[in-house]
C-alpha cells in the first residue's frame, strides 16, 4: 500500500471517530508517530487510540481493556472492521461476558446489532496467541443453533434410565463442536441432574453456545426420564 493511501486511510479513520457524538479527540505529533487519542462522555464507553508510525507507513489501533492490544496495517490490508469496533467502544455499545469453554472474561462490541467478542487484557494469556482476530459470529443463526441442539439431543433420548444414573454417579459430561451450514462453530454440552430426587426422575440437559448466538444466555433443551424409562411431561 502506498504512503499516500495509508495517510488518507489514517485521516479518514480519525475523522470517522471524531464525528461520533460525545467523543473528544486529542492530537499529538511525536518524533516517530502521529497519535489521535479518543475519549467519550457516552456511558460504558472505552478509550481508543489511533496511531500512525514511521510517517504513517503503518496504522495502529488500540481499544482500552482488550487483550488484543492492537491491530495494524502490517497484518491487515485495512482496519475497516476494527474501526467499527472502535466506534462501538466510543459509543458505549460494550458489554462483558465469559468465553463458552474456559469461561475467561471477554469484552464484546455491538456492531450492526451483532456482538463481537474478544478476551480482556486481564485474562492472563498473551494477546498474540489468543486473539485470533475478533470472532465475527452472528446472532441471526439462532434457528440453526436450535435445530442442531434438538437433533443432537434426540440422539440421546434412547439412553436408558440406568445409563443416566451412571452419568450422574460419574458426573459424566459430553462436550464437542459442530459446524453449522452457516459456517459458525457451535459448542455443545450434555449432562444430567436430578430433576426430582424423591421421584427419582433424571433430567438430561443439552446446551449450545454459538458465539453471539448465545454469548450471554446459552440455548438449552432437556428431557426427563422416570425409573420405568418413560418420559416425564410428554
Amino acid at each position: 500500500m502506498s504512503l499516500s493511501n495509508v495517510n488518507t486511510m489514517f485521516q479518514q479513520y480519525a475523522d470517522m471517530l471524531k464525528a461520533i457524538p460525545g467523543v473528544a479527540s486529542k492530537f499529538q505529533e511525536k518524533e516517530d508517530s502521529t497519535v489521535y487519542s479518543f475519549t467519550s462522555s457516552n456511558s460504558n464507553s472505552l478509550d481508543v487510540e489511533l496511531s500512525g508510525y514511521g510517517r504513517t507507513t503503518a496504522i495502529f489501533l488500540t481499544i482500552q481493556g482488550t487483550n488484543c492490544a492492537y491491530w495494524n496495517t502490517a497484518e491487515e490490508e485495512n482496519l475497516d472492521y476494527h474501526i467499527k469496533l472502535a466506534a462501538a467502544a466510543l459509543k458505549g455499545d460494550v458489554t462483558y461476558s465469559r468465553s463458552p469453554i474456559l469461561h475467561i472474561k471477554e469484552v464484546c462490541f455491538k456492531v450492526d446489532n451483532v456482538w463481537h467478542c474478544t478476551l480482556t487484557r486481564d485474562s492472563g494469556f498473551g494477546y498474540i496467541k489468543q486473539r485470533q482476530k475478533l470472532k465475527n459470529v452472528r446472532l441471526n443463526n439462532k434457528n440453526e443453533a436450535i435445530e442442531l441442539l434438538e437433533s443432537e439431543l434426540s440422539k440421546r433420548r434412547d439412553l436408558t434410565y440406568n445409563t443416566l444414573c451412571r452419568w450422574i454417579e460419574k458426573k459424566k459430561k459430553e462436550h464437542y463442536t459442530l459446524k453449522g451450514n452457516s459456517g459458525i462453530d457451535y459448542q455443545l454440552d450434555f449432562f444430567t441432574t436430578w430433576d426430582n430426587k424423591k421421584l427419582k426422575t433424571i433430567r438430561f440437559w443439552g446446551n449450545i453456545d454459538g458465539g453471539d448466538v448465545s454469548a450471554f444466555h446459552p440455548l438449552s433443551s432437556t428431557f426427563i426420564k422416570a425409573p420405568d424409562d418413560t418420559f416425564v411431561g410428554e
